[in-house]
C-alpha cells in the first residue's frame, strides 16, 4: 500500500499541470525537467546488484510515488513477489501506478508503461531512466485534460530480470481485462528513448533483408514495435506522433505474425501474451547504443534536443489514442481477441 503520508500530501502539495490550452499537450514537454528526472534517479538501482543498489531501488518505489502525488495523482502499489535463492523471504518490490480517467469510455484503458530498475554496474541513464522520466512528463503535461478513455501509467520494477513486475502485474489484472470491466485497449512500453545519432552507420538492423523492415543505417528514430495482428494499432500511433511533429522519424515494425527475441525485449510482452495491442517504443537499445547495460550509460550520453523531441510526440500520441472530449469520438483499431493462456506461465524473453 501506498504509505498514509502520501495521500494525505496528495490533498495538500502538488505541482500545477501545464495551463489549459487548445495546443497540443507536447508542446507543454520540458527538456530540462526531463533530464533533471534522469539525474535524479539513483545510479545503483537493480535488484540482482548489492546490498546498496537493491536498498536504492527499494527506495525508489516509494520516491516514484511521490514523485506522481506531486504531479497531482493518487497513486497505488502493486505487490510485485522475487527473492534471491539465499532469501528466506522476499523485500517489498512494487510496480506503481497512476491514472487519468477516462470521461465517456472509463473501462476503455490505454496504458503507458516504463521500467525503471537497471542491471547492475550500469546506471541507466537509457535503459531506462528515459523511459520512467517520460512517463513522468506525459502524465504532467496531460493532467487535466478530459479524455474518453482512462490513461494508466504504470511504472514498472524487475524488468531486468525477465519482464518480472510487468508479468504480475498482466496476472493481477487479467480477470478486469477479460470480463470488460478494465479492458486495455492498447499499451506503449517505453524501452530507451534518448540517444539519437544522424551519424551514417550508426544504426545497427537485425532484419536485414526481411521482406518488409525498414531498412535504416542512421540512428536518428524511434522504432515502434509490435506483431503484425497489433499493425493497426501500431500504426494509429506512429501517425498520431507526428500530431504536431509532422516530420518526426517514427518507424513501424510490425510484418512479423510472431515475434522474434529481439521484439519481446521490454514489459510490452506479458501484454501481447493477453491479447492486449502492445508496442514496444525504443530508440532501439544495444542496436544504436554503444554504452547499453554499461558503466558507461550516464545522463551525459543522452541528447536531450532528441529526448525531448520523441516525448514531446509520444505526449501527442497518448491523447489523440485516448481521445480528446473537443475532438470528436475516441480513435478505434481492430483490437486482437484476449486470451486465456495465464500471462505469468507464459515464456519470458531477457530484459532490456
Amino acid at each position: 500500500m501506498i504509505p498514509a503520508t502520501l495521500c494525505a500530501l496528495a490533498l495538500t502539495a502538488h505541482a500545477p499541470p501545464p495551463p489549459r490550452t487548445a495546443d497540443p499537450p507536447g508542446r507543454a514537454v520540458d527538456a530540462e525537467r526531463l533530464m533533471a528526472t534522469v539525474r535524479w534517479l539513483p545510479a545503483s538501482r537493480a535488484a540482482a546488484g548489492d546490498e546498496r543498489s537493491r536498498a536504492s531501488l527499494l527506495a525508489l518505489q516509494t520516491d516514484l510515488a511521490v514523485k506522481a502525488v506531486e504531479l497531482g495523482y493518487w497513486p497505488t502499489a502493486h505487490p510485485v513477489r522475487w527473492k534471491r535463492r539465499t532469501e528466506p523471504t522476499g523485500l517489498d518490490w512494487r510496480n506503481i501506478s497512476f491514472e487519468i480517467p477516462g470521461r465517456t469510455a472509463p473501462q476503455e484503458v490505454l496504458v503507458v508503461g516504463a521500467h525503471f530498475d537497471a542491471v547492475p554496474g550500469s546506471p541507466g541513464a537509457d535503459d531506462n531512466g528515459s523511459g520512467t522520466a517520460a512517463v513522468l512528463e506525459i502524465a504532467r503535461v496531460l493532467r487535466g485534460r478530459p479524455m474518453h478513455r482512462t490513461v494508466r501509467f504504470v511504472l514498472f520494477n524487475l524488468e531486468e530480470l525477465g519482464h518480472i513486475g510487468s508479468n504480475q502485474y498482466v496476472a493481477q489484472v487479467r480477470a478486469e481485462h477479460l470480463e470488460g470491466s478494465q479492458r486495455i485497449v492498447g499499451m506503449l512500453s517505453l524501452e530507451m528513448l534518448g540517444f539519437f545519432t544522424a551519424e551514417p552507420g550508426s544504426q545497427r538492423n537485425p532484419f536485414r533483408n526481411v521482406a518488409g523492415a525498414p531498412q535504416r543505417d542512421t540512428g536518428d528514430f524511434l522504432a515502434l514495435a509490435t506483431i503484425a495482428a497489433h499493425g493497426p494499432f501500431c500504426r494509429a500511433l506512429e501517425a498520431a506522433m507526428r500530431t504536431d511533429l509532422p516530420d518526426f522519424q517514427a518507424v513501424s515494425i510490425d510484418m512479423f505474425p510472431i515475434a522474434p527475441p529481439d521484439l519481446l525485449r521490454s514489459d510490452h510482452a506479458p501484454f501481447l501474451l493477453l491479447g492486449v495491442p502492445a508496442v514496444m517504443v525504443t530508440d532501439t537499445a544495444n542496436f544504436r547504443n554503444p554504452n547499453y547495460h554499461k558503466a558507461t550509460d550516464t545522463p551525459d550520453t543522452l541528447d536531450p534536443a532528441g529526448f525531448a523531441r520523441a516525448v514531446r510526440a509520444l505526449a501527442d500520441a497518448v491523447h489523440a489514442l485516448a481521445g480528446p472530449l473537443d475532438a470528436g469520438p475516441a480513435p478505434s483499431w481492430k483490437p486482437a481477441p484476449a486470451t486465456k493462456e495465464p500471462a505469468e506461465d507464459a515464456p519470458r524473453a531477457p530484459g532490456s
